[in-house]
């Protein structure tokens, strides 16, 4: 539950950093660290169990590197054990779950993966955390996506925006983990998340193929799921082809998302 008319006593904020592990919150973190943007008490990731390789190693440099814990949350046994549940007609920790799929039909499912699976396991954690206290939950929302920007509906939490504050866009985050002296992030998306570009599919089958062939496994897995309309069927690539068949160095598909799903996306 989002516990939305919780009362606060007047203690300091916790302060807590949502981290996804993609360019611009481990830039922030990383800047945090440097004491450039003021420290969080914590970070808190949260897990799908579905991401690539790569943001997984991410995730181990930043332990490497910070000195405030990160928190590790999941619901139930990850995102593709959602998938695979509702696929079969049964429900994962008490709802069905499916990606944004492109449908035959036309249109795109209603994405509530990142509530299931990223939002709500941050709150429950926060629960724990905070222990009454008022929170301030930093977002790594850069100054190119502020429309990503939302009030919370919980009474006891606050959002803070530093890369908007210092005007710090993605590429500038990406120039000051450079010049730092940093590894350069990848993005932070499931591997069959469907808001991915050409580019991005193409880099993911060369690049890191294991992370491809779960994607083409999920996506033919999803294709009838009971959850969709009988006589419909879904894809992860607009082009309504299975992934393995689909040509990733034609044009097609533009990026649907745009930037990293940073834990809080969905707010």
């Amino acid at each position: 539950m989002t516990d939305l008319h919780d009362t606060t006593c007047s203690k300091e904020p916790l302060r807590v950093l949502s981290l996804g592990a993609g360019v611009q919150s481990s830039c922030l973190a990383l800047m945090m660290e440097a004491k450039e943007i003021e420290p969080p008490d914590c970070a808190i990731f949260a897990d799908t169990r579905a991401e690539p390789a790569h943001v997984y190693r991410y995730l181990d440099y930043l332990r490497s590197k910070l000195s405030f814990p990160i928190h590790v949350v999941t619901r139930g046994e990850g995102l593709t054990w959602g998938i695979t549940e509702t696929c079969q007609g049964r429900k994962a920790c008490g709802t069905f779950v499916l990606p944004p799929l492109f449908l035959s039909s036309g249109g795109i499912l209603w994405r509530r993966c990142t509530m299931d699976y990223k939002l709500r396991p941050i709150w429950r954690k926060l629960k724990e955390l905070r222990q009454r206290r008022p929170v301030t939950m930093i977002l790594g929302i850069s100054s190119d996506e502020s429309k990503r920007m939302r009030e919370p509906k919980q009474k006891y939490l606050t959002h803070e925006y530093p890369l908007i504050e210092k005007r710090l866009s993605r590429i500038d985050c990406l120039r000051w983990l450079l010049t730092h002296g940093h590894p350069q992030p990848g993005k932070s998306a499931c591997v069959y998340c469907p808001f991915r570009c050409n580019k991005e599919w193409l880099a993911l089958q060369h690049y890191a193929p294991s992370d491809f062939a779960e994607a083409v496994r999920m996506d033919a897995l999803m294709r009838h799921a009971p959850l969709l309309h009988k006589g419909n069927a879904g894809y992860v690539h607009r082009s309504l082809k299975p992934l393995n068949e689909c040509k990733f160095d034609d044009g097609g598909q533009t990026n649907l998302f745009e930037y990293e799903c940073e834990g809080m996306c969905g707010l």
